[in-house]
């Protein structure tokens, strides 16, 4: 069976210092529906999930220190980033990744929107049972990932940089994603409103959000706080700024 990816008629080059990959070569894609997320909280290191994404020896997981940070304040009740991010991918957001095998022992992975097309650019191989891969074509649904009620309509955003890490997986995956992307502060912002709304009490200075004192806080006096401009500054540049973001995912082989 052909790969599920859409293929170039050309070449595709990795990232890395893999050789050259002819994507037309690459059969048996097998396809795993993801079904739980794991972002960094108090007990999950932002830095055990962190890579370096841009090559200067510093290890990247920007967005994954502001999912740590906002989830350990103390709101009127308490944020869960993974658990609302999983509920969604169990109900609403159809989140993929296709793995194909390829020549010399390679593998050509999408990370995808469910069965939309893609072509994928993620490449890599197996090594001592762990299969590393890196590439920059993916898609990521930025607002289940932030979503602090649930009630948030999932959007997906392209990825700028993306490598995965995983141990070869049979009936069940579970990789690390370490991927940077652009132009997520609306998104984001967009996510979290509706459970800050809710929960942003006196003691969490929520008059300095209310600018025009109506009692509600707004899409634009969330993004307009000098807190979250703070937290949503890019720490990359990848031809432009982009953020970082390092989670666990757990997927399960479609049928």
């Amino acid at each position: 069976m052909k790969s599920a990816f859409v293929l170039l008629l050309g070449l595709i080059g990795c990232a890395t210092d893999e050789p050259m990959l002819d994507p037309a070569t690459c059969d048996g894609s097998r396809v795993f529906q993801l079904d739980a997320v794991e972002l960094p909280n108090h007990t999950v290191g932002v830095r055990e999930l962190a890579v370096d994404l841009d090559d200067n020896g510093i290890r990247d997981n920007w967005l994954g220190a502001v999912a740590s940070s906002i989830q350990s304040m103390p709101f009127d009740h308490p944020l869960d980033l993974s658990a609302t991010a999983t509920a969604h991918l169990n109900t609403d957001t159809d989140w993929r990744i296709s793995i194909a095998e390829c020549p010399d022992d390679q593998r050509l992975i999408s990370l995808s929107a469910g069965d939309e097309p893609l072509v994928s650019d993620v490449v890599g191989r197996v090594f001592e049972g762990t299969l590393r891969a890196t590439g920059q074509v993916g898609r990521v649904p930025i607002t289940t990932l932030f979503d602090g009620t649930g009630m948030v309509v999932p959007s997906f955003l392209d990825t700028a940089r993306l490598e995965i890490e995983m141990a070869e997986p049979t009936d069940e995956l579970s990789a690390r994603l370490v991927l940077a992307v652009r132009d997520i502060e609306a998104p984001v912002v967009h996510a979290l409103t509706p459970f800050l709304d809710a929960n942003l009490g006196e003691d969490l200075s929520r008059d300095s959000f209310d600018l025009d004192g109506d009692g509600t806080l707004s899409e634009a006096e969330i993004a307009a706080h000098p807190f979250t401009r703070s937290l949503l500054t890019p720490d990359l540049q990848l031809s432009g700024p982009a953020y970082s973001l390092g989670l666990q995912v757990h997927g399960t082989a479609r049928r």
